[in-house]
């Protein structure tokens, strides 16, 4: 994906329907920095459910001086998606400066945001109990085997995107730092839900899992639920 600062998308949002019914259509990464010749920007990221990058934006953005046309087409970005980062709270700080600028209602978007260290506590909460479900099955079935998971999901998560991205040995092309910033945690969204798909495949595959975890799904109920709300608030 080419990174310039001029409007750029790849793919038209998808909707997709939560268990319950419900639509959505993905997450919004929201970084500030300086690119490469120094020019302050901000970077959008559009995720969407199925954890694939589907346009990005890097666009020169003043937070310190009010400029309600580049906030608007900023903010328009963020509509109807959960903004998502490890911690969500400088993304979030964002958003209030350029509703500030834009002179427009601010939206409810800490109510709808995704911490990414949260949903990798609930892809492992499943795995935990998948596993100990099956201990317990084998009492009965001693044919049963343990639960190969292809890529572990660390018990203790590092405190920082930086921190995870060691740990699990990401390598990502080298960019502005906020264009990295933002190629990390679009990256990490997508990591996440291929683990999330592992426990499905296992689910799939292993009837009693079923009875006691329900049927499959896209993505854990928690998080289908913020996206599903972001979906439902965030909007003009």
């Amino acid at each position: 994906m080419t990174l310039d600062p001029v409007l750029r998308s790849e793919l038209g949002p998808v909707p997709t329907k939560t268990m319950d019914g419900r639509t959505m259509i993905g997450h919004v990464v929201v970084c500030h920095g300086r690119n490469k010749d120094n020019t302050e920007i901000v970077a959008v990221w559009h995720v969407n459910t199925a954890g694939q990058s589907v346009g990005a934006w890097m666009m020169p953005v003043d937070l310190a001086r009010p400029d309600p046309e580049a906030a608007r087409k900023v903010l328009q970005l963020c509509l109807r998606r959960a903004v998502t980062a490890w911690n969500p709270a400088h993304a979030l700080s964002i958003l209030a400066i350029l509703e500030k600028s834009a002179g427009v209602t601010a939206l409810p978007w800490h109510e709808t945001a995704v911490a990414i260290p949260e949903i990798l506590s609930e892809i492992g909460l499943t795995r935990l109990t998948c596993e100990k479900r099956t201990t317990a099955e084998r009492q009965a079935k001693k044919h049963l085997v343990d639960i190969e998971w292809p890529v572990d999901v660390p018990e203790l998560l590092p405190a920082t995107a930086d921190g995870f991205q060691q740990h699990i040995k990401l390598t990502l092309p080298k960019t502005s730092p906020v264009g990295q910033e933002a190629l990390l945690l679009s990256n990490l969204v997508h990591w996440a839900v291929q683990r999330w798909q592992e426990n499905m495949t296992a689910l799939r595959r292993r009837r009693y899992l079923q009875r006691d975890l329900g049927q499959p799904s896209q993505l854990p109920s928690g998080w289908e639920t913020r996206l599903a709300d972001a979906y439902a608030s965030n909007h003009c």
